[in-house]
């Protein structure tokens, strides 16, 4: 998907119609439920806004609805789901919590792996004869430099230029954030007015843990860091010292 419409109405806002590329032609689609796919989920737990915390497979099973998996058969049938899938082809981040069972974790690691290892291949095969037409690789980690550093100033490096981390990316939109509102009070303690500018968008790297350092698990040393202590902000420099797929969050 390109890019969509959105309505909203009171507290819900959701796509009016979304606009897909077909045959490198744009194609909006507005109606809604008109495709026909199997599929189904497996959840326990239902988030804050009523949205299941699920695992997706396609197709049709004959496991009864309701039935209660116990980790040992999800795991058996893990690879088959749609989220292990995303990150064995490097569509998605890995995003783990303490809630989730060590050996459906290793599963969703591996996946991960295999997509990093594609990626790298690639990008080898790239630097060794680059292409006249660069082409879009479908693999964040292609594109994700995070581990080497990366300079980032302005919000709009984030949005549109690079791959990074969602963690990364939600704590440097509450920086701006916090930017702007510093600003107008600043405008409203001085008596001055404040004009906000949709424009500007720089944003201090330095400032990114102002809202919060929690602790974090990190798997291959097996102990409770401070998420400062796996992150090195340094001017406008940010780099991550840990892969994403190292890392479980306790909440």
């Amino acid at each position: 998907m390109k890019k969509a419409e959105w309505k909203s109405w009171g507290k819900n806002t959701w796509i009016e119609r979304a606009c897909f590329e077909c045959d490198a032609k744009e194609v909006w689609v507005k109606d809604k439920l008109q495709d026909v796919l199997p599929g189904y989920i497996v959840t326990s737990e239902v988030e804050k806004n009523g949205r299941p915390l699920s695992w997706v497979f396609s197709g049709d099973t004959d496991i009864a609805d309701g039935t209660d998996l116990t980790k040992s058969p999800l795991a058996a049938i893990l690879k088959q789901s749609v989220n292990y899938q995303l990150l064995k082809e490097g569509l998605v981040y890995p995003y783990f919590f303490m809630t989730l069972a060590g050996c459906l974790r290793d599963i969703l690691m591996a996946g991960t792996k295999l997509a990093q290892t594609s990626a790298a291949r690639k990008r080898a095969a790239v630097e060794k004869k680059p292409l006249k037409t660069p082409e879009k690789v479908p693999n964040l980690w292609f594109y994700d430099r995070t581990d080497a550093g990366v300079k980032i100033n302005d919000l709009k490096q984030v949005t549109d230029e690079m791959e990074i981390y969602p963690y990364l990316f939600r704590k440097l939109a509450k920086t701006w954030y916090r930017q702007q509102m510093q600003q107008y009070w600043e405008a409203v303690r001085a008596g001055k007015p404040f004009t906000f500018d949709p424009l500007d968008k720089r944003v201090s790297v330095e400032r990114l843990l102002e809202d919060g350092n929690p602790y974090v698990f990190v798997i291959s040393e097996q102990d409770f860091v401070k998420f400062n202590e796996i992150i090195e902000l340094k001017g406008d420099t940010l780099r991550l010292r840990h892969s994403p797929l190292d890392l479980v969050f306790l909440s």
